[in-house]
């Protein structure tokens, strides 16, 4: 809850930079990262049983509720995307990717992004901060914060959009009272931003990688 927003709010400047020219690599390093996550994730929910893959009830209002989510997030932001890549932010070199190979990546990403993040938020740190707190309001606010922060590297307004997709993201698990719709819903998401990114991209014009005069330095390795 500390570490990730801190290393996001040192790399916010820097990452999008070294990122352009190896995205295939940056995307595998993203997937390898996520799974560590879920894997220390899943570890203190065990050590604090914490029941992380409550079935699914039968209900269908969380699958409703979770496809008017990720459609209405699409819809909302497709206009802010296209305005990133006419405005050519360098950060979104990130999320654009423009070959077969980078797509396929993008799909796994955004998969284990689904995975990784829902357990890791709105799972186990909420539990854990309602455990502290004594509030699941509360919970759910700063673990949205922390969420928000911890995607600094897109920019603050675009940390800001995520910290209110991840208080609506609390509401689903709240009311469907299980992660999976959530976990859909920020795949999807994901998987659509993406792609949307590359598409625009090529229809724009936008360069996508930065001359290499421009930005010298190698991506260090990890």
């Amino acid at each position: 809850g500390l570490l990730i927003p801190w290393l996001a709010w040192r790399s916010r400047g820097q990452v999008a930079r070294h990122t352009a020219t190896l995205r295939a690599r940056h995307f595998a390093n993203v997937i390898i990262q996520l799974v560590i996550f879920l894997v220390i994730s899943l570890a203190v929910a065990w050590v604090e049983h914490i029941p992380v893959w409550k079935p699914w009830a039968g209900h269908w209002l969380g699958w409703l509720l979770a496809a008017a989510l990720a459609v209405g997030g699409i819809v909302v932001m497709r206009p802010h995307w296209r305005k990133n890549v006419e405005k050519r932010d360098p950060t979104i070199r990130l999320f654009m990717p423009t070959n077969g190979t980078e797509r396929r990546l993008w799909v796994l990403v955004a998969v284990a992004a689904g995975v990784s993040e829902e357990v890791t938020y709105r799972g186990v740190l909420f539990a854990l901060l309602w455990m502290l707190t004594g509030s699941g309001w509360a919970a759910a606010v700063i673990a949205a914060i922390i969420f928000g922060v911890s995607h600094a590297v897109q920019g603050w307004k675009a940390a800001g959009i995520v910290t209110i997709v991840a208080l609506a993201l609390h509401g689903l698990v709240a009311l469907s009272g299980t992660l999976y719709p959530a976990i859909v819903a920020h795949a999807v998401y994901d998987i659509v931003a993406g792609l949307t990114y590359g598409r625009l991209g090529r229809d724009l014009g936008y360069e996508m990688a930065p001359p290499p005069d421009q930005f010298p330095e190698p991506l260090p390795a990890p």
